[in-house]
């Protein structure tokens, strides 16, 4: 999307730490809708590839929030002037058939 747009790539937010007031990609490969430990209770954990899921992404993004902006105003006009995108997340979830142990 951001080639298409003519946009630099976002920095990871798991690789080195950078500059991240204008953008950074909380994206993680095999991460799950749902919480790996919720997964494993149900019996779909076989295929899991990470321990990263959805709420941890939004967890990291309430930890950077604090260095973007520092009172409640300023994040206000800071985040009415962003973009968020969130793509496909959860695929492995629905699309693993559970197994038993």
């Amino acid at each position: 999307m951001a080639d298409a747009l003519g946009l630099p790539f976002l920095p990871p937010y798991l690789g080195r730490r950078q500059n991240f007031r204008r953008g950074v990609n909380f994206a993680v490969a095999g991460a799950t809708a749902m919480d790996p430990l919720a997964l494993r209770e149900m019996g779909v954990h076989r295929f899991l590839w990470t321990n990263d899921s959805l709420s941890r992404q939004l967890k990291w993004f309430d930890q950077l929030k604090p260095s973007l902006c520092k009172s409640s105003q300023e994040c206000s006009s800071y985040f009415d002037r962003s973009l968020f995108v969130v793509g496909e997340i959860g695929g492995m979830t629905t699309t693993t058939p559970s197994s038993p142990e």
